[in-house]
């Protein structure tokens, strides 16, 4: 039995370490360097991108991509870290964490390199010369290396004061550039508070935004809102609203809905057969040019906002926060924790949330393995019709196979992206734009978390199998923030369990991380089945564990 298992093992291995280092050869052009600048405050960013079997070992590794600064001498001046950021057409992309390097000539290069010796892997280099003009209204040459390393707060005591422009607004707070600078001297996070909306500088935030995992922490009387200030393009907020940084001005409005915005909503609530526990809140950001032109910010890509509101009273535990979607009068699920009468949530943009209960309850799951998890997905607003398309709402049909395209619609209404209107979808020519189902691929796309076939297709009506669920699903969890740091002994070790781990085509190193991280156990316990159809209780069930393992839900 014992050399059954090692001879397994060994197989398995040898499978997976071909599937992730294959040679030095094949490996040598799948790393890239993408819109790389040294920017004349000093600031290096950019992305770095990998593809092939390189890309599948460095995402599977689950931790950030360093890369090597050296001047144009060859002398190494400083280590620059990229964190995943997407995954689309067969390349996973890091972005730089922004690194200041100071007081660096602007007429020789800086050269960045990767390098992975664990992957056999060769030195992959881009050169770029220091920017004579930021665009960006930053200080040249400005912020030393020690500058914002602190981990404290500071709260800053604003006085309501005019808009500019207007009559006074006692609900306006306005900050001043320097108290703003002031504050983030030797501090990553800065407190402020406001009644309903708050008006900042962007002058005072560019220092600052040249930092790794600097804060704004805005607490209003409705609610609060952590702005990580990385989430700010200022490069393309400037463009877009031709106007530099000293013009620019940053607006949070937090503030009730009120009216017959408010009627809407309830009309919402009692549709979803639901008991709204808050008050329903718009969270709006505005970029401002000097001419009054507004830019809304509302898209941050792979980066969850987190946000509070205060409920009404306390949950039966089934409660969940939900978006309100005007142009279709619908409420759709955000990722979120209750405690007490204090709702907190996460989603990569901006709009109207209130605090959601019900109880949902399907015929068909009674006694089904998985009733529990379904049935409190169900209360999150992830039931029958909205879980997968096509169900009657007292029904949930569990063994029902799931097809490509409804997987996609689960990821992205389960993780709370934001879903394109219909005229933005076109991806793939077998998906209708008109289908109900093409902006939720559109979405998942763009996240990085499904990819189409080699012929450019996407066959949305094809039932996912299980090698496709647990890759998907892995992707997924990465996206939400999931960490996942296993060696590909670790992984081979896991699946060497499963009689028919050979028969895994191309998912082996997700497929290990999925059932190392305890979001699958298998089709049973010694059999993976990666080519059948998985079912909608397989789906549900494997979504429900990465939101609560990634803090998503309770």
């Amino acid at each position: 039995m014992r050399g059954a298992v090692m001879k397994k093992l060994a197989t398995v291995t040898a499978v997976m370490l071909v599937v992730s280092l294959l040679s030095p050869v094949l490996a040598l052009a799948d790393a890239y360097f993408k819109d790389v600048r040294y920017q004349a405050n000093g600031t290096v960013t950019g992305q770095v991108y990998f593809d092939g079997t390189v890309g599948t070992s460095v995402y599977a590794s689950g931790q950030p991509v360093t890369l090597s600064v050296y001047d144009n001498a060859g002398t190494f001046i400083t280590p620059v870290t990229a964190t995943y950021t997407t995954y689309g057409d067969g390349k996973y992309y890091y972005s730089f964490n922004p690194k200041v390097i100071p007081n660096y000539s602007q007429h020789n290069p800086i050269v960045i390199k990767y390098q992975n010796e664990a992957l056999n892997y060769s030195t992959v280099s881009n050169a770029v010369y220091r920017e004579t003009d930021s665009g960006s209204g930053g200080d040249s040459g400005s912020g030393g290396s020690g500058s914002g390393s602190g981990s404290g707060t500071y709260t800053p005591s604003p006085s309501p004061s005019p808009t500019p422009g207007t009559e006074t607004d006692p609900d306006v707070t306005v900050i001043k550039a320097d108290d703003l600078k002031d504050a983030f001297h030797g501090s990553d996070k800065v407190t402020l508070r406001f009644a309903e909306s708050v008006e900042i500088p962007f002058s005072g935030l560019t220092e600052a935004m040249t930092r790794t995992g600097t804060v704004l922490s805005l607490t209003g009387d409705h609610g609060t809102y952590e702005l990580p200030l990385s989430v700010l393009n200022l490069t393309q907020i400037s463009s877009m609203l031709n106007t530099g940084a000293a013009g620019l001005t940053l607006k949070l409005t937090v503030t009730k809905v009120t009216g017959d915005e408010a009627a809407q909503v309830a009309a919402a609530v009692a549709k979803a057969n639901g008991t709204a526990l808050s008050d329903p809140v718009r969270f709006e950001l505005l970029a401002i040019g000097a001419d009054g032109k507004k830019l809304a910010l509302d898209n941050f890509g792979s980066t969850y906002v987190k946000r509070t509101i205060t409920m009404t009273r306390e949950s039966n535990g089934k409660a969940t926060v939900v978006q309100y979607l005007p142009a279709t009068d619908a409420l759709t699920f955000v990722p979120s924790v209750i405690n007490g009468t204090s709702a907190t949530f996460q989603r990569p943009g901006n709009s109207i949330y209130l605090v959601l209960e019900r109880n949902t309850v399907f015929a068909d799951l009674n006694g089904h393995w998985a009733e529990t998890d379904i049935e409190l997905l169900a209360s999150k607003l992830l039931n029958g019709r909205e879980i997968v398309e096509g169900t009657a709402a007292n029904s949930f049909e569990p063994n029902r196979g799931v097809t490509r395209a409804e997987f996609a619609a689960l990821l992205v209404k389960g993780l709370g992206l934001t879903v394109p209107p219909k005229t933005a979808v076109g991806e793939f020519p077998d998906v209708d734009p008109e289908a109900w189902h093409a902006v939720y691929i559109f979405a998942a796309k763009n996240a990085g978390l499904i990819e189409g076939y080699e012929d450019g297709t996407f066959r949305p009506d094809r039932f996912i199998n299980r090698e496709e669920l647990l890759a998907l699903a892995y992707r997924a969890y990465r996206f939400a923030g999931g960490q996942a740091d296993f060696s590909v002994i670790e992984l081979a070790t896991t699946l060497s369990r499963f009689e028919d781990a050979e028969d895994l085509v191309w998912a082996q190193l997700e497929t290990g991380a999925v059932i190392k991280l305890g979001l699958s156990q298998g089709a049973d316990s010694n059999k993976l089945d990666p080519a059948a159809s998985a079912n909608r209780a397989e789906a549900a069930v494997i979504l429900k564990r990465i939101l609560e393992k990634t803090g998503f839900i309770q």
